[in-house]
């Protein structure tokens, strides 16, 4: 990859990751993340309910607990990438 590729690859990462905490800063954002706190709670409490020998039910709250959680870290991850790209173009330009 040519250092511009590089840099225009980085500068991508960024934007991406400025997009993703302005969303999550948005109202939208955060009532996406508070439902998908209280899903993983809901399911938390569940668990903690749940006969040890349903497997079936077991399963089924852990999926639901992964999945809410799942766009969460995803956008954290787009924020996190983006912070280090930033570091790096900083870093390239010393």
């Amino acid at each position: 990859m040519t250092r511009q590729a590089e840099e225009i690859e980085l500068l991508s990462r960024i934007e991406l990751g400025l997009d993703a905490e302005r969303f999550m800063m948005s109202n939208l954002g955060k009532s996406i993340v508070k439902r998908a706190s209280i899903e993983v709670n809901e399911a938390l409490m569940a668990l903690k309910a749940v006969d040890c020998n349903d497997s079936r039910a077991i399963r089924e709250l852990q999926t639901k607990i992964e999945v809410a959680e799942l766009g969460i870290v995803y956008l954290l991850e787009s924020i996190n990438a983006g912070s280090v790209a930033e570091e790096q173009i900083n870093n390239n330009q010393e």
